[in-house]
């Protein structure tokens, strides 16, 4: 008996991952029975309606070519919420589609959390450091909040399936890794190309010498920062005030052409993307770092390379097969590459990644900027696989929406948790990454406090409707904006306090 209550301690890891899927169980079932619906599309969202669509219309959607390649990727979430109907014997209604999405992600968080078990006991995390982790992947605003208030989506199957290929490529089992992988790809459209380096490099890792890069002094690298932050605000101050003279520099007719607004979008999205550069520069580490990749690359076992090629060739073939190529896409890679250089929310507010990232992701995400040296060390040691998942990953974060980086979440929070394991906290920090976890979180908001008027696509910028939306930076208003990044740097700087300086970074 004595023995059964020391597995529940929660000063256990088996006992801290009960309590963890007891709270996502409990917050789910209070939700499911009290929770709110987004008004949008009749409960079912935006994009909801699309996959409301493909769980009642299925075939037919195959069979008269109106399936476009974008929702054709992204089609297993409404693929197993229809079986679910059908084998329940439910109508096809908005209500019922609702809650089976309900059902379905919940089952499936609950499934995170074993997942994230898994994850913490193969890297022999501390309790600590798995709660942290915890925070980082559930307590965030689109675990805790957005999936609960529009269900009818593919964002908690897209965490799962990263967790997933995280999962297997540590206890490299390619042939799981495949499956997952070949899953994945009807539901996130990277997901193939992620699980393809995740399988070639799965056995590959790096020399501690490699990992820990230059033997540059500590006082160095400290200088060296400090630098670089100055260079950064001095380039931010160039791009206000170059934003500020635009409009006496161009014609109206200049300023209101695409190539103005374009322009100005650049101009605003600058010194995120610099930063961005800067961060992929630090993650690659040096170039004999990146020569070791290349010379990783040469050796690549036949079996690896075949398994990553048909994990990739088979979702791209059935793709095919079911959607008509004469339709048009939602979101292509040119566009998506378009807004990574030229952000959607490019009207002056500047930082907007910053912002957009941190509000939806909670505290986890400043932390990891705040130690991000480190955490690129907790990433090398990960190997060549986990790097190029965050790498590929990280412009999209410019895009302003920050759902674009779910791929990568998973990957990122586990490096992150390692690189705070080995850094020396103040007693403070739990409080305040707790704090900050649960206010970013809201899942204590009400959302619908007020009915939603018009279009569903109208008023986005204004309330209630901008109390989901201020999370978006293509949709974030103005006084959204400016109260929400003064919140960050303040957290910011808070979370930086909990830290002790380390002689090592």
């Amino acid at each position: 008996m004595s023995e059964l209550i020391d597995r529940f301690r929660l000063d256990r890891a088996h006992g801290a991952h009960v309590v963890m899927t007891f709270l996502v169980l409990a917050y789910g079932l209070v939700n499911l029975f009290f929770g709110e619906v987004v008004p949008a599309g009749g409960g079912l969202g935006w994009d909801g309606v699309v996959y409301a669509s493909i769980v009642r219309n299925l075939w037919t959607m195959i069979s008269h070519g109106q399936m476009t390649g974008y929702y054709a990727q992204r089609l297993l979430p409404s693929v197993i919420v229809r079986g679910m109907l059908i084998v329940s014997g439910a109508e096809f209604t908005n209500g019922n589609i609702i809650r089976a999405f309900d059902l379905y992600n919940l089952t499936l968080l609950l499934f995170a959390t074993i997942i994230w078990k898994r994850i913490a006991d193969s890297l022999e995390l501390s309790i600590a450091s798995r709660w942290v982790g915890f925070g980082g992947i559930f307590v965030n605003f689109l675990i805790a909040k957005q999936v609960m208030y529009a269900p009818v989506s593919t964002d908690v199957t897209a965490m799962v399936i990263s967790m997933l290929l995280l999962l297997f490529y540590l206890q490299r089992r390619p042939f799981a890794l495949l499956f997952t992988m070949v899953a994945g790809s009807f539901v996130w459209q990277i997901t193939g190309l992620c699980g393809a380096l995740l399988m070639v490099f799965m056995h590959a890792r790096f020399s501690e010498s490699e990992i820990s890069g230059s033997n540059v002094r500590s006082s160095a690298k400290r200088k060296f920062k400090r630098a670089a932050l100055f260079l950064w605000m001095v380039l931010i101050t160039i791009c206000v005030f170059a934003y500020i003279a635009l409009p006496h520099m161009l014609s109206p007719e200049q300023l209101e052409s695409e190539g103005g607004h374009k322009l100005e979008r650049l101009i605003a999205g600058l010194p995120s993307l610099i930063a961005v550069v800067v961060a992929v520069a630090v993650l690659l580490g040096s170039i004999r770092l990146i020569g070791s990749v290349a010379s990783k690359l040469a050796e690549i076992p036949p079996g690896a390379l075949a398994l990553a090629v048909a994990g990739v060739l088979i979702p791209h073939i059935i793709v095919r097969s079911i959607s008509n190529p004469g339709l048009p896409n939602a979101n292509s890679f040119s566009q998506v590459l378009e807004w990574v250089v030229f952000p959607l929310n490019g009207e002056g507010k500047f930082l907007m990644p910053l912002v957009t990232l941190s509000v939806f992701w909670g505290p986890a995400l400043l932390l990891m900027i705040i130690v991000w040296d480190q955490v690129c060390v907790e990433l090398r040691r990960l190997g060549p696989g986990a790097m190029a998942i965050v790498g590929l990953n990280m412009p999209l974060a410019l895009v302003t929406e920050p759902r674009y980086v779910i791929g990568a979440w998973p990957f990122v929070i586990t490096a992150l948790v390692l690189a705070l394991q080995k850094r020396k906290r103040r007693n403070s920090f739990p409080y305040a990454f707790l704090a900050l976890s649960v206010a970013s979180a809201q899942f204590w908001l009400p959302m619908n406090l007020r009915p939603w008027t018009g279009a569903d696509v109208d008023g986005l910028l204004e309330f209630p409707k901008q109390l989901l939306f201020m999370h978006y930076g293509p949709w974030m208003s103005w006084s959204s904006y400016l109260i929400q990044l003064a919140v960050v740097l303040l957290s910011a700087a808070w979370l930086r306090g909990t830290l002790l300086i380390d002689e090592k970074s």
